[in-house]
């Protein structure tokens, strides 16, 4: 494959790969962010950053910021902002990037590049960025892998959603982390629902979105396996 050359013959992680790919493609749509590239007026962990971030009708504004900038700088800057987003749009907390260190033994190192590669073959792209990877690898094990509660998920994702502003956070481990509305509406199609969580506004007995005996009915119609309705 083209990662395994990028690695074999320049050295190249197969993640780094994929993100140089990434950048590449987008800077055909960037003309202007590809001749400062270019140019050496900028260096390639500033315009990685950039890339996220502009597209045709922001491009200028960037660029305009971004100039006498760190690449440190610029990944501040341009944290919290979505494709799209102008430099003086506010940052939104949900879109904030979080960076993820692991220090793994051989083994384990082995392990997920295999599973990034069987995920990445699974979702049918040559493409599979950080974000989908630990969604599709966080999922699998939440999800309970079927048997006879296949019906119920050994572990629970919770959100918690301001009846007011709507604004939704998301429990990790101890920490609240903010989400965006997508995150939301997505976890609502197929959710248990406690109500709200005052104690001094007493409990309400818990729902499910989706009851367990059409979840049965419906897994047994398609066989178990993905269906359109």
């Amino acid at each position: 494959s083209f990662r395994e050359y990028a690695e074999r013959w320049f050295g190249c992680s197969g993640r780094a790969t994929e993100e140089r790919v990434r950048v590449a493609m987008r800077l055909d749509e960037l003309p202007n962010l590809s001749a400062a590239f270019a140019a050496g007026d900028l260096v390639y962990s500033a315009v990685r950053e950039l890339t996220r971030v502009a597209d045709a009708e922001t491009e200028a504004e960037w660029l305009e910021v971004a100039e006498g900038k760190t690449a440190s700088q610029i990944e501040r800057m341009t944290s919290g902002k979505k494709p799209g987003d102008r430099p003086s749009d506010p940052t939104r907390p949900e879109l904030e990037r979080k960076r993820v260190t692991l220090n793994l033994s051989p083994s384990a190192y082995a392990l997920l590049r295999q599973a990034r590669d069987v995920l990445r073959k699974e979702s049918g792209g040559t493409h599979l960025d950080d974000d989908a990877f630990i969604e599709l690898l966080a999922s699998s094990a939440l999800s309970g892998g079927g048997g006879a509660e296949e019906t119920r998920s050994r572990h629970q994702i919770a959100l918690t959603v301001c009846e007011c502003c709507k604004a939704a956070t998301q429990d990790a481990s101890g920490e609240q982390v903010p989400v965006g509305p997508e995150v939301v509406e997505m976890a609502e199609c197929d959710a248990q629902v406690i109500g709200r969580v005052d104690i001094s506004a007493g409990y309400e007995r818990a729902s499910q979105v989706i009851p367990p005996a059409v979840r049965r009915a419906v897994v047994r119609r398609h066989g178990g396996v993905c269906a359109v309705p």
